[in-house]
């Protein structure tokens, strides 16, 4: 479901997300370590990760001090320098696709990604294709606009509170927790599981 509206970040845009991932670190590091716990329980403990939209690298710089390798990718040039500036991290300022990374990372992440994209099918395809190569499994959060919440989509005003679209007008894509899983196994996902890890609820699928 999409109500995309034309929304495109200029350059003092992309600054004001710098000091936004920032301001949020430590919040993102306590959702990180409740992530990988979650992750654990699920039997998915992965020693490499790869994260496409990493920001400034928080979660990825959380993964490694657990001794984890991890590669990011990011559009955003002031976030990708400010995280290899500040955490060391590998973190690369480009668009990913499957064929930008030949080795094979045991999980990809894409964590508050997919709902800024007008069209996110062909990134899911890329993970997917990336994924069934090695045969590992994707975590993929979205804020999730279930059957409840559609009527809101008749009329996405950022102004009226308690909707999906309160103070937002950059998510352009919504996905129903249905939808995002179907939308997986179509692209050949072998099984698919809800996760909830406190900030961050998403998919993790196999391939």
């Amino acid at each position: 479901m999409s109500n995309a509206n034309g929304y495109v970040e200029d350059e003092e845009q992309l600054k004001r997300d710098l000091q936004w991932n920032i301001s949020v670190e430590t919040r993102n590091r306590e959702a990180g370590r409740r992530l990988f716990a979650a992750l654990k329980a699920q039997g998915a403990d992965p020693t490499t990760i790869l994260e496409i939209g990493c920001g400034i690298g928080t979660l990825l710089d959380e993964a490694s001090m657990a001794g984890k390798k991890s590669v990011g990718f990011d559009t955003n040039q002031h976030a990708v320098e400010y995280g290899r500036s500040t955490f060391g991290a590998d973190l690369r300022c480009e668009h990913w696709s499957s064929r930008t990374l030949d080795e094979r990372s045991d999980l990809t992440l894409c964590i508050s990604v997919l709902e800024h994209i007008a069209e996110p099918r062909p990134l899911i395809a890329e993970i997917a294709r990336y994924c069934s190569k090695f045969g590992t499994r994707a975590f993929i959060s979205v804020p999730f606009v279930n059957r409840d919440k559609w009527h809101y989509l008749l009329n996405p005003d950022p102004t009226i509170p308690g909707t999906p679209f309160f103070d937002n007008d950059v998510h352009v894509t919504h996905f129903s927790r249905t939808g995002l899983e179907r939308c997986l196994v179509e692209y050949g996902a072998k099984g698919t599981h809800f996760l909830a890890a406190g900030l961050w609820e998403g998919i993790i699928a196999d391939f």
